[in-house]
Order: C-alpha cells, then structure tokens, then sequence
C-alpha cells in the first residue's frame, strides 16, 4: 500500500491508546495519520460490537461490584497534581514512553492502594481532556490520507474483527481458570479502550474493578514494551 513503511504499520498494530501509540509513531518519523485512524476505528468498532452483543445476549448484573463516589477537595486536588506531576518528571527524566500517563497512573495507584483518597477528578476536567486528546489526533490528518485511507481502514476493520474474536477465546481460557464469568472476562480482554470498556461494565454491571484493571495493566505493558521491542528488532546494530 502507497505510502506506508514499517514503523508505521508496527505502531498502528499494539493494543495501545490511539494517543500514545501516535505520540510513539511520531517519535518513529512515522505516519501519525494513519496510526491515528487505525486507534480510532479499532476503539469505535469495538466499542459498537462488543456493548451490542453483551445487551443483545443478556449478559448484565452477573459481577455486581460496589463503587465509590469520591468527594472533590480542591487542596487535595493540587495535592494530587503535584504529586503525580512529580511522578511525570520522575518518568521524564528516567527517558520512559509516554511519562505524562505512567508517571500519574503509577503515582496515583500507589496513594489509592495506600487508602490515600486526596480528591476526585471534577467530571468537567475529564471532559476537557478528553477533548485535549481528540483535538490532538485530529490535527495530524492531512490531505495525503485520503488517498490511503479506503484500503487503510478497511484492514484495520478486518484486522479488529479478527481481534475481538481472539480475545473472546482468551477470554473463555481466562474464565475457565478463574472462575469469573465470562462477560467479564470478555469485557476485560476486549482490544478497546480503557474508559468505553469500564463504562460498559458500569452500564451492565460486569465488574468494573476487574475489568479496568485488565485493561490498565495491557495498556501499561503495552507502553513499556512496544517502543523497545520496535528498537530492538528494526533500528538496533548487528
């Protein structure tokens, strides 16, 4: 296909963000247009399937999990942002992918595993990051991506069905050994992103605690492996 080249196509294939698997493609000199769109369409296409097929089998209410509603503190709120800001400079500093996500999730996750609750996010401040994000993957569509896009995307939607039915047979494996039910398990192992898979399991009531830690936990492995398995088989020395 016109215009492609191998980091591209290595980076448009991890089960990763769309944002952080572009911002690795741009370090790559690849094309971020196409990393994007291929994130992209792989969260919509599961994001429609996999919710319509759980509510279509009357898969619902099976892992019932209690939730929390978190109180906003505007201290504990600029508390928690210098800390997990300190947790970014850390991760900057150390040269990980993708610092400004796994120096915050690391350092968050070690407070609330402590039963340290410094705030809740203010839904608005979620809303605009999310809108940070999609604004960020925008603007790196260009005209060039239309001559490739047809092909493009229809390979990334045959490449995500393929997917989605491997990870429902992992998910099925997953569930035989656990003993959790197997709508979680699928939610949990679904090649989506980490937000459309836990409200799902909010919405049905599939165990949002276990599936957002799966979730969390492919996409942090994701992030420390994919940028040196790509140095360490295309750029490396002999």
């Amino acid at each position: 296909m016109e215009g492609l080249d191998r980091a591209t196509t290595y980076f448009a294939g991890p089960i990763g963000g769309a944002s952080e698997m572009t911002l690795l493609a741009e370090r790559a000199m690849a094309r971020t247009d196409l990393v994007a769109s291929a994130h992209s369409l792989r969260v919509l296409i599961v994001t429609v399937v996999v919710p319509f097929v759980m509510q279509f089998s009357g898969w619902h209410g099976l892992d019932v999990a209690p939730t929390f509603a978190r109180q906003l503190d505007w201290q504990g709120l600029a508390l928690l942002a210098l800390c997990t800001g300190a947790g970014a400079g850390v991760m900057k500093l150390m040269k990980r992918p993708n610092p400004w996500f796994l120096g915050p999730f690391l350092v968050a996750t070690v407070l609330t595993m402590n039963e340290i609750t410094l705030s809740g996010i203010p839904p608005w401040l979620s809303n605009t990051a999310q809108m940070v994000i999609g604004v960020s993957l925008g603007v790196r569509f260009t005209a060039s991506f239309m001559h490739t896009a047809p092909r493009w995307l229809a390979s990334v939607a045959l490449a995500t069905v393929v997917m989605i039915v491997v990870c429902a047979g992992f998910a099925e494996g997953l569930a035989w050994l656990t003993g959790l039910p197997l709508p979680t398990m699928m939610l949990s192992t679904s090649p989506g992103g980490i937000a459309e898979m836990a409200i799902t399991a909010k919405v049905l009531q599939l165990g949002v605690a276990v599936v957002s830690a799966f979730q969390v936990c492919r996409l942090v492995a994701i992030l420390l492996l994919v940028q040196p398995i790509y140095y360490w088989l295309y750029i490396r020395k002999p």
